[in-house]
């Protein structure tokens, strides 16, 4: 479980609006520091998402939460995610 001061909503509303550099446990469980946004303005034309995001439902149709969040690579230029659980520290 994550021990940051930071929510997930906290998280994605910071990413929304600057670049982030960030810290986590990737799943094989090594760590990966990246530098990341979900900024449109920072992110080339070409890559900016074709669709509105794609909600996953149960049983009786309420969406299912995720603690996984998709984030622009500064540096890599590309799409990565991560699960918010696993960050380490957020700068």
């Amino acid at each position: 479980m994550s021990t940051l001061e930071i929510t997930k909503q906290e998280l994605v509303e910071k990413l929304q609006t600057e670049i982030v550099q960030l810290r986590f446990t990737k799943a094989d469980g090594t760590e990966r520091f990246i530098v990341c946004t979900k900024k449109s303005s920072d992110i080339p034309e070409e890559f900016h998402p074709k669709t509105d995001k794609v909600v996953k439902l149960d049983e009786n149709g309420q969406p299912v939460e995720s603690d996984n969040i998709t984030v622009w690579d500064i540096e890599n230029q590309g799409w990565r995610s991560f699960n918010f659980t696993k960050v380490i520290e957020v700068k």
